[in-house]
């Protein structure tokens, strides 16, 4: 059993996994993915975040309607 939580490739909205970062620094307990926006933009998502993340911000955000 692979101990990342996303396969590589898997795709959340605009973004594909493309690598799993691990943790960024020994004091952090976060570990991240890169990622890779439709755009073709590369960032790096923390884990928790992936299936949040909707884009590299790339998209224009919805109005909310008061």
């Amino acid at each position: 059993m692979s101990r990342h939580k996303y396969p590589i490739g898997y795709k959340f909205n605009k973004l594909t996994i493309i690598e799993f970062l691990g943790r960024k620094d020994d004091k952090s307990h976060h570990s991240y993915y890169r990622c890779q926006c439709e755009c073709g933009k590369i960032i790096d998502v923390l884990t928790q975040h992936v299936q949040i993340q909707k884009s590299c911000g790339c998209a224009p955000r919805k109005m909310r309607k008061l």
